[in-house]
């Protein structure tokens, strides 16, 4: 990763951008988080997919 949100703070105007299309902060913050996780390697066994998306779901929802 080298975008700056896997070291920094996330862009509060992207926030804010999907907050004003009905999501909530926390689910804003959780899809732009989505989105630089995503697993679409090829050849990724399918369980450890499943696996990293449970994860994922998990710690959107300690936020």
């Amino acid at each position: 990763m080298s975008h700056e949100a896997a070291v920094g703070k996330i862009n509060q105007e992207e926030t804010e951008y999907l907050m004003a299309r009905g999501l909530s902060e926390t689910e804003a913050q959780s899809l732009i988080i989505k989105g630089f996780l995503s697993l679409d390697i090829l050849g990724l066994p399918e369980s450890l997919r499943k696996d990293v998306d449970k994860m994922v779901e998990e710690s959107a929802g300690a936020m």
